[in-house]
């Protein structure tokens, strides 16, 4: 790089960094934070990466991360300026930027986030960079394996229903983001905390696993999805037993467009249903036993 193309990549990190500055003092003027954050979706992805990681490193020491988060908690009810804030920090993901993830997530992202989502549940713009943000910075970040401290805390904030809303959302309508969303609650589900709150996605993950088998979003994914919220969790197996799993399960055995691995995961999850199915059946003797005692 010569010395122009230097100081032409200096002026244009100094200029973005005025832009932050300038969200900064006006916060609160819609039409400040529409256009800056406009601004730097246009101008920060502009050039080769190299020059991109630059003027990104000189945007977060100029306060990037927390400009965004608190754009976001200032517009929450005007839906306009919440788009464009959460774009803007869901295009920063092809960055891929361990420091930027980094600092989002300790500026709050993930609670701001989930609470844009409950303001505006039926706002496709808001819960798509809502889904690519979450998976951003809980999950897909550095060695692609969910941080447990994040994964804790975005549990807290609402994340698990969160995610479980989108995948009822896309399932219908988008293959990709259905993808995105199932890989999300396999990550999310790896941890206890999450498990104890996907009692929720139990309905929608039979629903999925009834609808054509050949045309579901990776079923694979879904068949370890299923193993993964009856292992450990007694609630979540009698959630999917309420809702037909084992019935469902057991007529895939039968299909011959079942692979060999997806047959294994059926087995695998049919055997620890029906662990669940004889708890339930002890349960109701002893109930039944109980009522005919007191009835003699």
């Amino acid at each position: 790089m010569n010395a122009c193309d230097l100081m032409t990549e200096a002026k244009a990190a100094k200029r973005l960094t005025r832009v932050i500055q300038l969200m900064c003092a006006n916060l609160c003027d819609a039409e400040v934070i529409k256009l800056g954050g406009k601004d730097l979706q246009l101008h920060l992805t502009e050039g080769g990466y190299r020059e991109c990681q630059r003027k990104l490193e000189a945007c977060i020491s100029a306060g990037l991360h927390a400009v965004l988060v608190a754009a976001v908690y200032a517009h929450m009810k005007c839906k306009a300026v919440l788009s464009v804030c959460l774009t803007t920090v869901s295009d920063l993901a092809v960055f891929d930027e361990e420091l930027l993830a980094d600092e989002l997530y300790d500026a709050g992202i993930i609670e701001a986030v989930i609470a844009a989502v409950k303001a505006h549940p039926a706002d496709p713009s808001i819960l798509e960079s809502a889904l690519y943000i979450v998976r951003w910075v809980v999950v897909v970040y550095g060695s692609y394996d969910p941080i447990p401290e994040r994964v804790r805390d975005s549990a807290a904030a609402g994340a698990c229903e969160f995610v479980v809303s989108a995948l009822n959302f896309y399932c219908k309508t988008d293959y990709d983001k259905s993808v995105v969303c199932i890989g999300l609650l396999i990550d999310m589900t790896e941890h206890d905390v999450c498990r104890c709150r996907l009692i929720c996605a139990c309905d929608l993950v039979v629903m999925l696993l009834r609808d054509d088998v050949a045309g579901s979003p990776d079923l694979t994914s879904i068949l370890t999805l299923v193993c993964l919220l009856s292992e450990g969790s007694d609630v979540n197996a009698a959630a999917l037993v309420k809702a037909g799993a084992c019935e469902v399960l057991t007529d895939m055995l039968d299909d011959e467009r079942i692979s060999t691995e997806d047959c294994e995961k059926v087995e695998l999850a049919l055997k620890r249903l029906r662990k669940q199915l004889m708890v339930q059946h002890v349960a109701l003797k002893r109930k039944l036993d109980a009522m005919a005692a007191q009835a003699r």
